[in-house]
């Protein structure tokens, strides 16, 4: 099979789970640690998507150095049905939404893909090795925000035996050769590298201190499509380690402004401007 009908497939499950997790954390807006859960994870899996566009456009630039892969597109297509069954049906209770989103995660679907198109170049297993790293993290998310609920299934989720560490699977070397980044855009990330401890949570997101919380996750959703750092996954590590700090911030005045609370004390600590 060409890997360009793995990769159509792969990109349409990434988004189809980021559209998943959007709708769960507009269903518990209410409930400001589970919708900054769910938003949160939606990021990552629209960064994931984009990820896999960029994976079709080198091999639309490369089509001689990638081989053919075998695979059963019978495994992609049954986790799809899940993801999109749930989307058609009435909302779901908290416990139920990370019940559902524990089984996607642990899902052998992603898994089996991408040790297909592992197959087919090395360039491209070294980024899906990163997005393994991911899935792994989100189970554990999932897993800990189960657990602090109180939810009785979490101890017995298990990762799937296709997402175990397979001993056969060749080691790839670290790739040194990095894709460029545009020169104004590495200024703008050292811009807020430098600057982001000292910027307060709403000058870091550009919303303004009476700020809605659609403004909010609107200024989020936005400030992730360009900081996010798995879309610079080939970036030099000093540029990686830059954008894990940024995001980190920026999630957490997310997290803090979204909850009314939190938003609440967070103001209350700023310093007032002087008269």
């Amino acid at each position: 099979m060409y890997i360009m009908r793995v990769l159509d497939p792969l990109e349409r499950l990434e988004a189809k789970i980021s559209e998943l997790y959007e709708w769960f954390s507009r269903i518990y807006a209410q409930d400001a640690e589970a919708a900054s859960l769910f938003y949160r994870i939606s990021i990552d899996e629209t960064a994931h998507a984009n990820l896999v566009k960029y994976e079709k456009r080198l091999v639309a630039q490369n089509t001689k150095i990638f081989g053919e892969i075998s695979l059963d597109p019978g495994v992609i297509n049954a986790t799809l049905e899940m993801v999109t069954s749930v989307l058609s049906a009435a909302s779901p209770s908290l416990e139920q939404a990370v019940k559902v989103s524990l089984d996607i995660e642990h899902s052998a679907a992603e898994a089996h893909y991408r040790a297909a198109i592992a197959q087919a170049s090395p360039d491209i297993s070294r980024l899906l090795e990163n997005l393994e790293g991911f899935d792994t993290r989100h189970i554990e998310v999932f897993e800990e925000f189960a657990a602090n609920r109180g939810y009785p299934f979490v101890s017995k989720s298990k990762p799937s035996p296709d997402r175990q560490v397979n001993p056969d699977r060749p080691v790839i070397k670290p790739d040194k050769t990095r894709i460029p980044i545009p020169p104004k855009l590495l200024e703008k990330i050292q811009y807020y590298y430098d600057l982001q401890k000292s910027m307060n949570f709403y000058k870091l997101l550009g919303i303004y201190d009476f700020a809605s919380n659609e403004e909010i996750k609107k200024a989020f959703h936005s400030f992730a499509r360009e900081f996010h750092p798995d879309i610079y996954m080939n970036a030099s590590e000093e540029v990686q380690q830059q954008l894990h700090t940024i995001f980190a911030h920026a999630t957490d005045a997310y997290s803090t402004l979204m909850d009314p609370v939190k938003r609440r004390n967070y103001d209350m600590t700023r310093p007032r401007p002087r008269k």
